[in-house]
């Protein structure tokens, strides 16, 4: 298993999250919500190698022999500073931040 890069430091971890690029951010904010599956795998290695995600190698066994199954999760000290930087962000009349889409709304569609 990984280790943290840094030590806990709220500013620090609230910095390099405000500073994400809109694919990086959307694929740490499903993170945040436990979403953790499907994501392109080269934006949760570049989410890594900042400190933000850490891999988790579990070992599976059955009839035919051990295996491992990996996964990446959001550390702790990672997700407080990401519920404060979105409780810093504007939000509209639904506490849905600007720039997201609703559950209730599915997809945004042009018409």
């Amino acid at each position: 298993m990984s280790r943290a890069p840094y030590a806990w430091d709220d500013t620090m971890w609230t910095e390099v999250i405000r500073r994400l690029g809109s694919r990086q951010r959307a694929v740490l904010d499903q993170f945040g919500v436990n979403q953790t599956r499907g994501h392109p795998r080269k934006i949760v290695q570049a989410l890594a190698a900042k400190g933000l995600l850490l891999e988790e190698v579990r070992e599976g066994r059955d009839r035919f022999g051990t295996y491992e199954i990996h996964g990446w999760y959001m550390p702790l000290y990672v997700h407080l500073a990401w519920c404060q930087v979105c409780r810093s962000e504007p939000t509209d009349e639904e506490g849905v931040p600007h720039g997201t889409v609703s559950h209730a709304e599915g997809p945004a569609r042009a018409d």
